[in-house]
């Protein structure tokens, strides 16, 4: 019959079949943009190690230009007091992140410390 070992082949079959005991699938389908990678990413978090030390620096000013920009649109609206009364002391602060374009590598400590201001004012009226 040749040299087939009828017991190799099947053992190699239990131990993947036990391998893929081990772990759970999820297929994420959607259109782009609806949250595919933001679900993997809670996953990884909350049921995995994390991220790395290496995936946290390369998110890190993606981050910041993102509270960048939503302190910038907050500051934008409310420029004519709809939402609440301004402070004349950081009047300044404000006017610089609404006027002053950064882009993501012109973002520096100074302007992260204007948006702690701004968002600590906030709860402190």
């Amino acid at each position: 019959m040749g040299i087939c070992n009828p017991k190799e082949p099947q053992s190699s079959v239990d131990d993947d079949d036990d391998d893929e005991k081990k772990y759970k699938k999820l297929l994420l389908l959607g259109a782009g943009w609806s949250g595919k990678s933001t679900v993997f990413k809670q996953m990884k978090v909350t049921y995995g190690q994390g991220f790395s030390d290496e995936e946290r620096k390369s998110l890190r000013w993606t981050i910041y230009q993102n509270v960048y920009q939503a302190m910038k649109t907050l500051c934008e609206e409310n420029r004519g007091e709809v939402y609440g009364k301004n402070n004349p002391e950081l009047a300044a602060d404000q006017e610089i992140l609404i006027f002053v374009y950064l882009d993501l590598f012109d973002l520096n400590h100074r302007h992260l410390e204007d948006i702690r201001i701004l968002f600590v004012s906030r709860f402190e009226a």
